[in-house]
């Protein structure tokens, strides 16, 4: 059903001249022409005509990530949230309109014009975003710290609470889909930054620098998707340390091992200390993805005084 939902989305945008308007107003053309209306609806063509297929193709690998033979229930507490397909369709659909971009520079080719990065993308936006990344390679190092704790008894006392041993995605998920997600959004700010894709300035000015902001805060929002996958295993730790290992004291008594005692604390402790500095860095994050992803109006405003 939401695949249908995606085309439908793409069907209705594909034509939308009104819509095309109002985009090119949003982002720094007061008054756009038919031509400039045009030039939006080709930018946004070339988006829309990858969505159906890469929403089916990202939500499937989504599945197989989130939902792996130990971890068949545990996607949404480990992280698998389910708008992550939604995020990567639009980042990948401006990577391959990109891309598109480049054979069609060729053919038409473009006096490109140059902008600094500070042109098209927000200071603010960008520390965030490196903020966040830093945080998943460290909040992950922190967390593998519990893994050789995570063992069979640990394991069994999970299942005695009916948590039926399900664990998280392995670190390389996070770590990996990290680098790849960078990738694509340093491409898209790349490309915004270099190329030009329109004689007419004004709109190329105005489509590359949402591109820009659009793929940051994409970025953003795919990272805080992230973030919870690099951190699960000290809070297993911590609820299920405690008389995982057990060792008789009697005939038919049974007492906590120190060892294990000592370790559920430490995780308990780690955990407590680590997560409201997580929870704070989230909503700012999560505030800031909002600003970074829509027009900077000071700036637009700036240009069209500039251009008065």
């Amino acid at each position: 059903m939401p695949a249908v939902v995606v085309v439908a989305f793409a069907v209705t945008l594909w034509s939308h001249r009104t819509r095309a308007r109002k985009m090119a107003q949003k982002w720094g053309i007061p008054d756009p022409t038919s031509d400039q209306v045009d030039e939006v609806l080709h930018y946004r063509r070339s988006r829309l005509a990858c969505y159906p297929l890469l929403y089916v193709m990202f939500g499937i690998c989504s599945g197989l990530l989130g939902h792996p033979a130990h971890n068949q229930n545990h996607a949404a507490d480990s992280g698998g949230y389910p708008g992550s397909p939604l995020l990567l369709m639009f980042l990948c659909g401006a990577v391959l309109a990109e891309l598109r971009g480049l054979h069609r520079g060729r053919q038409r080719p473009v006096r490109p014009n140059r902008l600094r990065l500070v042109d098209v993308i927000s200071r603010w936006g960008a520390g965030v975003y490196a903020t966040l990344i830093l945080m998943t390679f460290v909040l992950g190092l922190i967390d593998l710290q519990a893994q050789p704790h995570i063992t069979p008894s640990v394991l069994r006392l999970a299942h005695s609470y009916g948590n039926n041993g399900q664990l998280g995605v392995p670190i390389t998920v996070p770590f990996v889909g990290t680098a790849v997600i960078l990738l694509l959004v340093a491409f898209v700010l790349w490309s915004a930054q270099s190329r030009s894709f329109s004689p007419d300035s004004e709109i190329d000015r105005g489509l590359r620098i949402r591109s820009a902001r659009v793929a940051l805060g994409l970025g953003i929002a795919l990272q805080l998707s992230l973030l919870p996958l690099s951190w699960w295993r000290m809070e297993f730790v911590a609820s299920y340390g405690t008389g995982a290992d057990l060792v008789p004291t009697g005939p038919e008594s049974f007492g906590l091992d120190p060892a294990a005692v000592s370790v559920r604390d430490w995780a308990q402790k780690t955990a407590d200390l680590v997560e409201p500095w997580t929870f704070l860095s989230v909503i700012v994050a999560v505030f800031t993805w909002i600003y970074v992803a829509n027009p900077d109006s000071r700036g637009f405003r700036t240009l069209r005084l500039t251009k008065a």
